[in-house]
């Protein structure tokens, strides 16, 4: 099950995911639209729960997976118990969710120092072409994820 927003980024992060499944074998129950916020994380775990009975949920990003966890927590679920949430980006909060939040790490200093070098670039040689460079995220767990119960 899977919480993200419909802009850009996220829609890369949502690609990632679905090739991520597709090369494990694995199709995604359900997924919804959320806008960042961890309000948007609670609505929408708290409409996916109503139809689908899942065991883990990706959100777009940390506050989103911050919603999700209270969201489960009002349903009677218990994290990572009953459901497993990993969430996006490693904001300074994520270790003090409570569980503490399994989630992937973005390097926001080097990924903006890399987007002001390729400003820079452009400006100097506007007839440059176009060029795309990945930053390699890292997966941080913590307590928000296990492996699923027998059902």
């Amino acid at each position: 099950t899977t919480l993200f927003p419909i802009w850009y980024g996220a829609q890369s992060r949502l690609n990632g995911y679905h090739t991520a499944l597709k090369s494990a074998g694995i199709r995604s129950l359900a997924e919804a639209e959320g806008d960042w916020t961890a309000q948007s994380g609670y609505s929408a775990t708290k409409t996916m729960f109503r139809q689908y009975d899942f065991t883990a949920l990706v959100a777009g990003n940390d506050q989103m997976a911050l919603g999700a966890i209270r969201a489960l927590a009002d349903l009677g679920k218990r994290v990572p118990e009953d459901v497993s949430v990993i969430g996006f980006d490693d904001i300074p909060e994520a270790e003090f969710f409570l569980p503490a939040l399994t989630t992937i790490k973005q390097e926001f200093r080097l990924l903006g120092k890399m987007g002001i070098e390729y400003l820079i670039h452009i400006i100097n040689d506007p007839d440059s072409a176009n060029g795309q460079q990945i930053i390699t995220p890292e997966l941080v767990i913590r307590q928000s994820t296990a492996q699923p119960a027998k059902r």
